[in-house]
């Protein structure tokens, strides 16, 4: 149940969202169509993207980071991609509060499922704000434990702190 909840609140936060096309020509700064473009209204010091392109490639690269540091297990590395009142909710594990211990946490369940190399793919955003931004993305595990690759998906609120976005809330499943 409390799921269920939790997608309906993003069903009604996207539903609300309200994304205003710039006028200019879309071609002209390489965005795909004019309904991705997206215009400074109101807040003269909120900084929005050009397009959700440019917001896309932004987030697909902060995964990649996190991929490599994976890979690498860099636990400590992996760590840092989470605020420090970030709230995690992995599949079938009790909720992480905090960035504290996430490491350990982290090198845990690799250790316990001999998971190996990771892959991520963004594969769609819900802009809220230039400082929180949804991510709904994809992943794949190499793992010891399972005849073939696990499968999984996850929602994440990204949070720009100075300039770079970390994740704030994420939850994920498997399957």
């Amino acid at each position: 149940m409390p799921s269920y909840r939790f997608s309906l609140t993003v069903a009604l936060l996207a539903s609300s969202l309200t994304l205003v096309a710039c006028g200019r020509s879309c071609e002209d700064r390489g965005c795909p169509t004019g309904s991705e473009c997206l215009e400074k209204k109101t807040f003269k010091t909120a900084r929005f993207p050009r397009c959700l392109r440019d917001l896309r490639e932004v987030l697909q690269g902060r995964l990649d980071e996190f991929v490599i540091a994976w890979n690498s297990r860099d636990y400590e590395g992996m760590e840092d991609f989470f605020t420090e009142d970030s709230v995690f909710v992995p599949a079938g594990r009790d909720i992480r509060r905090g960035s504290d211990g996430y490491a350990e946490f982290i090198e845990g369940l690799i250790t316990e499922f001999q998971w190996g190399n990771a892959t991520y793919v963004l594969e769609d955003i819900i802009y809220v704000t230039d400082e929180l931004v949804f991510s709904i993305d994809t992943f794949v595990w190499e793992s010891g434990t399972s005849p073939s690759p696990l499968h999984g998906k996850e929602l994440v609120l990204w949070k720009k702190i100075d300039g770079i976005y970390y994740i704030h809330y994420g939850i994920s499943n498997l399957g």
